[in-house]
């Protein structure tokens, strides 16, 4: 694939590498030039509140990455879910086991959170370039996306959606070579660009969106029907030139913020390195508005 995609994250600050809860997982894996026609996404962040969320948010990410059809449909990602789930008790269990070991038993007030569970956001995306879908050149919700359900958090009207002022076909229209699809529950988000232009918003469009109270996939979830129901779906074409950003909430609603000042924030999160990472990070922090959370962004270049 004439691709590239390459992974960032950096801890709250005054934090430690050992206390980022944010959690990623790219297949095949980041590359300068990626192998095959298949790219597979899925970043989460750990509910901060909740016990053991960040082995919770690993856990979402290594399953949901391998699960194709999850991004797909809302009963596969709900079943997908409820599969992790499934493996969650034994993380308790050896979680508890440890501290006995190392004479810290569990105290009286942490075991309503453990009984509670882990919680996490979660966007996967899932891109093939096997199949060009034709002249389809719009991103577009799924047929058999559910409606968003009453109250369900930050579920934008409409939403999935392409970005406002999203570019029209026309002569001079990039190269179509395959297509994407996406799943998301909670405020992790997934940007698209091409010709300079946002074109896909997903599944937050606003920076006035994001909030305290995202939806989340919970460790002890056992009904599929909730999740199905919370769950957004979206997809849309790849073409030649395009850029694919997946950011967790802090990263996300600063680029958002960017984007409705007239700003260019791909262009700026294009230019970054590993090694310049870090310090953006904190110079952003600092002068630009985006919050002092755990911070995560996987972006693919198509070529």
């Amino acid at each position: 694939m004439r691709a590239s995609l390459i992974a960032y994250w950096a801890p709250k600050e005054g934090s430690s590498a050992a206390e980022y809860e944010d959690a990623w997982r790219v297949l095949p894996g980041p590359a300068d030039e990626l192998p095959g026609r298949w790219v597979a996404v899925a970043v989460a962040d750990g509910a901060t509140e909740s016990l053991l969320a960040r082995q919770w948010a690993a856990m979402v990410v290594d399953e949901f990455a391998v699960a194709r059809s999850s991004a797909c449909d809302a009963r596969s990602f709900a079943g997908t879910a409820l599969a992790v789930a499934a493996r969650w008790p034994a993380v308790v269990g050896s979680y508890m086991a440890e501290r006995e070991k190392a004479a810290r038993p569990l105290r009286w007030y942490e075991r309503p959170g453990i009984e509670k569970g882990a919680f996490a956001t979660l966007l996967t995306l899932q891109m093939n370039v096997d199949t060009p879908p034709g002249d389809d050149t719009e991103p577009h919700a799924d047929p058999g996306a559910p409606p968003a359900a009453p109250g369900t958090p930050h579920a934008a009207p409409g939403t999935p959606h392409a970005a406002p002022g999203a570019p029209h076909a026309d002569p001079g229209t990039p190269r179509v070579i395959g297509e994407w699809r996406s799943a998301a529950i909670g405020d992790t988000c997934l940007f698209q660009v091409r010709d300079g232009r946002l074109r896909a918003a997903f599944p937050l469009s606003e920076s006035g969106s994001f909030g305290t109270s995202p939806a989340l996939l919970g460790s002890c979830d056992a009904d599929p029907g909730p999740i199905a129901d919370h769950v957004r779906l979206a997809g849309g074409t790849v073409a030649e030139g395009d850029d694919f950003f997946v950011c967790t909430d802090a990263m996300a609603a600063w680029f958002l913020s960017r984007s409705e000042e007239g700003g260019k924030p791909w262009e700026t999160l294009r230019d970054l390195s590993e090694t310049g990472f870090a310090e953006w990070v904190r110079e952003a922090r600092r002068a630009s508005g985006l919050h002092n959370d755990d911070v995560t962004l996987v972006h693919i270049d198509i070529w």
